[in-house]
């Protein structure tokens, strides 16, 4: 957003300049680019064309300076019509075409006053396209070249917040031949030595900036470099770097939000211990308040140091961190939320829980790929949740051959879900061979007998797998009413099955279920029981599944800062390839399309035991 700002700022300086000095533009124009020819009505549509820029009417602007520079040979106006071409595209969000009319400008004139005008386009162009280093060499070269002190200015402000932002210490050392003017030579020298003091590298540090005061004896920056040279001479106290947090720590869910903050915590405290980098917190309360999530947010990303963001619980309040940072490039790592979607609005949003889609994807593989299942049927819940569980669970079944032979709804909170249950049994009491099987077990029956028989007591074994995607709460009503229909299948369910005390009082039910979780804690495993002892020492608590989600959410970020990711793009990319990090939950794999966690725990109750299947 502040990149826009200046870039709006500078083209309003140009469009000041043009209307107030307009003789003199067109008579040092006609000067500089051979050829050109003074067209009367061209004034009329030049101060048009303007004029519908300056009130944001970039569209009917466009086609202004279309056709002046299509429909007319070359004119007092050629080359500022095409940077005000290149400019109402670049406002529509065209980065392409504003690219191809600036080339086409630098091409077609090149001793034009704007030549560097046009550059500063292209490099904004480059950096709304993702090009960071092709935009950081625009603006380095108009910073060495350029007459224009304003355009010079911002362009070397500009070209500082890209390498702070954007580019990598690697980057940034295989940009070092790009710098041979005294400012791209003095800014991606000391960008890279503070780049090298930031991760210890001390003694390279120096050996840089005195090996240019060596090859530069005359360059305007070495004052400053030598004072930076004398203060670095004193003793490291390590270089600082700040992770944001938002959440509800005074909202409804107050106390799931200061256990995810007591895990993130635990984890900076950890790291801060053994680290040289010292590794700070800015926690902001979003109190639950989407319009305070929006305000916490930007105050967030205006701090340059920050180098991401934690946050929020809920899947709505991070979809609007997500999209407040759409332009900002800052890394948003979510620790709690299992919505689908979160990670769609930017490339920045990682998402360390695994979301819904890819739980009932994965439960699905596993019923048909791992234990040989091939027909199922479901029963859900009719709110967003049920839908996208069992849409991904029933899409993954077909993909893979199986089927799903019917489905089943009911609304959240419903106790009496027999209905649903009898028509699941009836599907696959059809399924069966029925005469050979009333003949069978009714033989000895009466009529009245066989039709009672018929509707309740043979078991109906042709449904391998039936997905009850129901809440904590439903659990009670759903596991008897289930065994009633006598129908003999693997039972698969979603999150909220993982819940030790409400399955034991239906376990005679639904003994031998397998869900899927976010999460397994094995309170047996000896690493867990270190991790419980030592936080509780710390942090003064006992974790529980919150402070988990806190802690992992924190640990992938330490990861990438402790392998020299210390900007807001390298933290980014680091995480776009992390893979099978070892987490307290569980893996974390955000090496997907979606930055999604990939890994989705599997588990199983059995004989009052729940297991980890996969």
């Amino acid at each position: 957003m502040k990149n826009k700002l200046i870039f709006k700022s500078y083209l309003v300086l140009i469009f000041l300049t043009v209307v107030f000095f307009s003789n003199e533009l067109c008579l040092s124009q006609t000067i500089k680019v051979k050829g050109v020819q003074y067209i009367p009505d061209i004034e009329i549509l030049f101060s048009d064309g303007m004029k519908k820029y300056k009130n944001g009417q970039f569209e009917k602007a466009k086609e202004t300076f279309y056709q002046m520079t299509h429909s007319y040979p070359a004119h007092q106006r050629v080359t500022i019509s095409y940077l005000m071409l290149g400019s109402c595209y670049y406002e529509l969000g065209d980065f392409r075409e504003s690219l191809n009319l600036m080339n086409e400008l630098i091409r077609k004139y090149p001793g034009s006053n704007y030549l560097y005008d046009a550059k500063y386009i292209k490099g904004y162009s480059h950096y709304k396209r993702g090009e960071f280093k092709k935009s950081l060499s625009e603006f380095l070269s108009i910073a060495d070249n350029s007459k224009k002190s304003k355009l010079v200015e911002k362009s070397q402000n500009i070209a500082l917040k890209i390498i702070d932002n954007n580019i990598t210490l690697r980057e940034l050392e295989e940009m070092s031949d790009i710098g041979t003017g005294k400012i791209s030579a003095a800014i991606i020298t000391i960008k890279t030595a503070l780049k090298y003091l930031n991760i210890g590298k001390r003694h390279k540090t120096i050996s840089l900036l005195q090996n240019f005061i060596k090859q530069y004896p005359n360059n305007p920056y070495n004052s400053y470099i030598k004072e930076l040279l004398n203060k670095k001479n004193i003793p490291m106290t390590g270089a600082e770097i700040k992770v944001g947090v938002i959440l509800p720590i005074s909202g409804e869910y107050a106390e799931q939000a200061r256990g995810v903050l007591a895990g993130i915590s635990y984890a900076q405290k950890k790291y801060n211990e053994s680290s040289n980098i010292h590794l700070e917190l800015v926690v902001k309360d979003s109190q639950g308040d989407i319009a305070k999530v929006v305000k916490e947010t930007r105050e967030l990303a205006s701090d340059n140091k920050i180098v991401a963001i934690i946050g929020e619980l809920e899947r709505d309040k991070t979809i609007a961190i997500a999209a407040v940072l759409d332009r900002s490039n800052i890394p948003l790592v979510t620790p709690t939320t299992s919505g689908h979607g979160v990670t769609t609005l930017n490339d920045y949003t990682f998402q360390v829980n695994s979301d819904i889609e890819t739980r009932g994807r994965k439960l699905a593989e596993y019923a048909i790929q791992d234990l040989g299942l091939k027909t199922f049927a479901t029963l859900s819940p009719t709110d967003d949740y049920g839908r996208q569980m069992t849409d991904s669970f029933c899409l993954t079944v077909e993909n893979l051959g199986g089927t799903v032979v019917t489905q089943k709804w009911y609304y959240p909170g419903t106790e009496d879900v027999g209905r649903q249950f009898k028509a699941i049994r009836e599907v696959g009491f059809s399924m069966m061979n029925r005469d050979s099987l009333i003949k069978y077990y009714t033989k000895d029956m009466n009529e009245i007998q066989e039709r009672r028989f018929d509707e309740e007591e043979i078991p109906v074994t042709s449904i391998d797998g039936v997905f009850l995607p129901c809440y904590t709460e439903e659990m009670k009503f759903i596991g008897p009413q289930f065994a009633y229909v006598n129908v003999k299948s693997q039972l698969f369910g979603g999150e909220y099955w993982y819940e030790p005390e409400e399955l034991r009082k239906v376990e005679k039910y639904v003994d031998g279920i397998i869900f899927c979780s976010g999460y397994f804690i094995n309170d047996t495993d000896h690493e867990f029981i270190s991790f419980k002892n030592d936080f509780r020492q710390t942090m003064k608590r006992s974790p529980d599944v919150m402070e988990l989600y806190g802690f992992d959410a924190m640990n992938v970020l330490i990861e990438a800062i402790s392998h020299n990711s210390l900007t807001r793009e390298d933290v980014a990319n680091y995480l776009r390839k992390l893979e099978n990090f070892h987490g307290i939950r569980g893996s974390v794999s955000l090496n997907q399309n979606n930055r999604v966690n990939s890994d989705v725990r599997l588990l199983s109750y059995k004989n009052r035991r729940i297991e980890l299947v996969k």
